[in-house]
């Protein structure tokens, strides 16, 4: 669970279509800076996820510390 492993995190909604298939999306602030990021058609939506984020802070300059995956 994001909410709980991933500081910051603030939402997620989790979802599948036939067209999309299994989705995530998700909100996070940290150091002031807000992402939204969204996982379309992935059976590793959380793993992709939590990459997403971790590139995302890291190109505005910031390291999150978690027990996760970490980038680069």
């Amino acid at each position: 669970n994001l909410l709980r492993t991933y500081p910051g995190v603030h939402g997620v909604k989790t979802g599948y279509t036939e067209a999309a298939g299994l989705c995530l999306v998700t909100y996070a602030d940290n150091f002031g800076h807000e992402i939204v990021a969204v996982v379309l058609e992935s059976n590793e939506r959380k793993i992709d996820m939590i990459q997403i984020l971790d590139y995302s802070f890291w190109k505005l300059g910031f390291e999150i510390s978690h027990p996760l995956l970490s980038f680069p």
